[in-house]
């Protein structure tokens, strides 16, 4: 991302960053639509909560951020960023950050 965005850069364009909100549970997948179009997706509480960490990312200034059910598996690579309040689900969820 570095190396596009200063490649970015030098044409005078906007740098470009991402998010990435990480979860594990129960998921709904597959097929969804009409016969003339057909999307892939995945539905689910899981999934619900992993886009709401997404969102996380820009306010707590980091690339990837995961749930406690995910960092738990493991722990050196990850670190606490506290509890926050997320859309949609009633306790706050506790996200980690990767160690880079």
């Amino acid at each position: 991302m570095d190396a596009l965005n200063g490649e970015r850069e030098g044409r005078g364009e906007e740098a470009l960053a991402i998010g990435i909100g990480i979860n594990r549970g129960m998921v709904t997948y597959g097929n969804i639509g009409s016969p003339d179009r057909l999307d892939f997706t995945v539905l689910g509480p899981a999934v619900n909560v992993a886009s709401r960490i997404q969102d996380l990312c820009k306010v707590l200034g980091e690339p990837a951020l995961a749930t406690a059910a995910v960092a738990s598996c493991w722990p050196d690579d990850f670190t606490s960023r506290g509890s926050h309040g997320v859309h949609g689900v009633a306790e706050p969820v506790e996200v980690h950050a990767l160690k880079f």
